[in-house]
């Protein structure tokens, strides 16, 4: 049970992280 919390848990933060880092990059390439 602990596991497939961890895993839904990573599953999150992982789609977040990449969403942030899409944003960050469209940001930068703005600017160029």
């Amino acid at each position: 049970m602990v596991f497939i919390f961890n895993l839904i848990y990573y599953y999150i933060l992982s789609i977040t992280l990449s969403e942030l880092n899409f944003k960050y990059i469209c940001n930068i390439f703005k600017y160029v």
